[in-house]
């Protein structure tokens, strides 16, 4: 598995940009300063996990997009049995060595 460039700052940048929100509206949105967005768009700083899940639920976006992980097909399986979650791992594992895109890093 490659492993390429990813820029947390731009995808943060990008989101609140659509958003039409500022720094600041964000910052007010999370109890976060202004400087700490513009620091987190910036790559200066990182954000705490707490802060990364925020931002994805601001934005509406799934934290593995907002991370700029390859995996982004989510199955909810709340509600299926054990048996039938059981199901669902082990198919999905043939798959991935089958076609050779798991997501395991």
């Amino acid at each position: 598995m490659t492993v390429g460039v990813y820029d947390f700052g731009l995808m943060l940048k990008e989101l609140r940009s659509k958003s039409n929100l500022t720094q600041k509206q964000v910052g007010d949105r999370l109890g976060i300063d202004k400087n700490t967005i513009s620091a987190y768009e910036r790559n200066v700083q990182t954000p705490k996990s707490d802060v990364v899940v925020s931002l994805a639920l601001l934005f509406n976006v799934s934290t593995d997009h907002l991370l700029g992980l390859n995996c982004k097909t989510a199955i909810y399986i709340d509600g299926l049995t054990e048996s039938q979650q059981e199901v669902l791992y082990r198919m999905k594992e043939e798959l991935e060595k089958s076609n050779n895109t798991g997501c395991s890093n």
